[in-house]
C-alpha cells in the first residue's frame, strides 16, 4: 500500500531525489535496470526456459514501475530495457556467474565479427580489455568471457560490450553499471 520498498531501493542505488523531476528520471533508470536483466536471463537460458511472464504491458493508472508503456501509452525505461535485452545478435552480462554471453537469435551465422569487452573503473581507467573473434551458428547462445569480481575498493565499474563487423561497424552494444556489493 506504499512505495516504501521501491523508494528504499531507488534511494540506495541512486541517492535521494531532490525534486519530482529527479525522482521520475531515477525511476526510469531503475525500471530499465530491473527489466533488462529479466529478459536477458531468458535469452541466455532460452533452451531451458519456455518463456517470460511480463506482469504488465501497460498500466491502468499513472505509476512508476512494472509496465512497459505508461498510462498515456508512452514507452518508458522498462520498454527500452526490454528492447535492449532482445536484440537479435547481442552480448549479455550475466550477473549470476559474471560471464559475458553472445546470443544469436537470427537464422544466419555470425562470423567475421568480434566482441569488444571493456571494463572501466569509476575514473574511466581501463581494468580489462578483450577482443574476441566471434563465430556463432543461428539460434545459439554461449559464454565467451568472464568478468573479474570487483573489490570493495573499486565499489563500481562500467562494462562496455560491443559487437563489431569485419569493417569495424557497430552491430550491437550493451552497457552495465556494476557494483562490488549486490543490491
Amino acid at each position: 500500500a506504499t512505495m516504501g520498498i521501491y523508494l528504499q531501493a531507488l534511494n540506495t542505488r541512486y541517492g535521494p531525489s531532490k525534486d519530482l523531476a529527479s525522482l521520475a528520471f531515477k525511476s526510469q533508470l531503475i525500471n530499465y535496470e530491473a527489466m533488462r536483466p529479466m529478459f536477458e536471463a531468458h535469452v541466455i537460458n532460452r533452451k531451458q526456459a519456455s518463456g517470460v511472464v511480463q506482469w504488465m504491458l501497460n498500466s491502468p493508472w499513472p505509476e512508476f514501475y512494472w509496465q512497459l508503456y505508461d498510462y498515456y501509452m508512452m514507452p518508458n525505461g522498462a520498454y527500452f530495457g526490454t528492447k535492449k535485452a532482445l536484440q537479435p545478435v547481442t552480448l549479455i552480462y550475466n550477473y549470476h556467474d559474471r560471464k559475458v554471453y553472445i546470443s544469436n537469435d537470427t537464422r544466419q551465422s555470425v562470423s567475421q565479427h568480434k566482441a569488444l569487452i571493456q571494463l572501466y573503473d569509476a575514473q574511466s581507467k581501463i581494468l580489462m580489455k578483450r577482443e574476441i573473434p566471434l563465430i556463432l551458428v543461428p539460434d545459439a547462445v554461449h559464454a565467451i568471457a568472464e568478468i573479474p569480481a570487483l573489490t570493495a575498493a573499486q565499489s563500481i565499474a562500467f562494462l562496455d560490450l560491443k559487437i563489431l563487423d569485419s569493417k569495424g561497424n557497430l552491430v550491437a552494444d550493451n552497457f552495465y553499471w556494476l557494483a562490488s556489493r549486490m543490491d
